[in-house]
């Protein structure tokens, strides 16, 4: 029953790939150019999964995992102006303690739809010399949003790394000074609230500060992130959060392998919970139209990505996949993954459009 059930999936996946194709629905345009100075841009990533065997709860479902719309304005070729919204499960962990009598307490709350538009960048930016820009606003984090992300270019199927794994936030709000040489260097500096697009900045106005270095020589990449942020209260149980990444990649016409540790160091501010780990992920394409993409995961500490997997002290992910894209900026991938040691295995059909 389940080999007919796969072997019907696998033939919907390549039908609706090659309807697209042969139909040219959509064009090949990265975003809507109104004029010069006005784009609008957007992306929709959806797909659906189905579970080998049964400890994934649902076993299988469709699901929308991105539904993003922006705008960007330029007043001139120094200052531009970004508005972006996406959608998420944007109700926040809500975690009640026992009194000193043990006593319990229930707890009423409104969740909220698992699709909420939210505001996920705001930014403003002012290049106002040749090397220098400032960014103030809502500003994406680049901690993994900026590079890891664009290079591992599959993010329909899955995002990368520390953003799966929750190291971090995918903006905040605060200011960021770059300093740039042409396309080779890159360093820059940011200051935010350190609570991410979700909350308040805490009432004793304690912000993250984070670094971020870039090289770019010839066809290698590599980058290296820090920041820290002190706990918003002064108790002793509670101890500076801090996170460092490392990315070194390389890539060609055809082939690109991109590598990447991480830390987190007092993770929710609580001293020696640490999480660290690393990812490998390549991809070949065979032609303008067909990848062959893989990816591997090392996970020590931590792993609750969408609260679909429970958390070990160690885990072992890996995604692989082909990705067929019948027109530009329009992408369809089927590709099997599989968690270790608990043994949790899915096949993942997944579509996504850019404009």
């Amino acid at each position: 029953m389940q080999r007919k059930f796969f072997i019907v999936i696998f033939c919907l996946f390549f039908i609706t790939a090659k309807f697209l194709y042969s139909n040219n629905l959509i064009n090949s345009q990265d975003s809507i150019k109104l004029d010069s100075k006005h784009k609008v841009f957007g992306s929709l990533y959806t797909g659906f999964y189905y579970s080998l065997n049964n400890n994934i709860i649902p076993k299988s479902r469709f699901e929308i995992s991105a539904g993003l719309l922006g705008y960007t304005y330029e007043y001139s070729d120094k200052i531009k102006a970004i508005m972006c919204y996406d959608v998420t499960r944007t109700t926040s962990d809500i975690s009640v303690n026992e009194d000193s009598t043990n006593n319990k307490h229930s707890v009423n709350f409104f969740e909220g739809s698992k699709y909420t538009a939210y505001l996920k960048q705001a930014e403003i930016n002012w290049k106002f010399h040749k090397n220098i820009e400032l960014s103030v606003g809502e500003i994406l984090n680049e901690q993994f949003l900026t590079v890891q992300d664009k290079f591992w270019n599959y993010r329909y199927i899955s995002t990368t790394y520390q953003e799966l794994y929750r190291y971090g936030n995918p903006a905040d709000f605060g200011a960021r000074l770059v300093f740039k040489i042409k396309d080779i260097f890159k360093y820059n500096i940011s200051v935010v609230n350190g609570e991410g697009p979700f909350k308040y900045q805490d009432n004793n106005s304690k912000f993250l500060v984070a670094n971020n270095i870039e090289f770019y020589p010839s066809k290698f990449v590599f980058k290296l992130y820090a920041d820290y942020q002190p706990p918003s209260v002064e108790p002793s149980i509670y101890k500076p959060k801090s996170a460092i990444s490392f990315f070194v990649a390389y890539k060609t016409d055809k082939f690109r392998i991109g590598a990447e540790y991480n830390r987190v160091d007092n993770y929710n501010f609580e001293s020696a919970n640490d999480y660290y780990g690393g990812s490998v992920y390549s991809t070949f394409s065979l032609n303008k139209k067909y990848d062959i993409l893989a990816r591997y995961d090392y996970i020590k500490g931590r792993y609750d990505a969408n609260n679909r997997i429970s958390i070990f002290k160690e885990n072992h992910y890996i995604i692989v996949g082909a990705q067929y894209q019948p027109v530009n900026n329009v992408f369809a991938s089927f590709n099997i993954r599989g968690l270790f040691p608990d043994e949790r295995y899915q096949i993942y059909i997944n579509f996504g459009v850019k404009f």
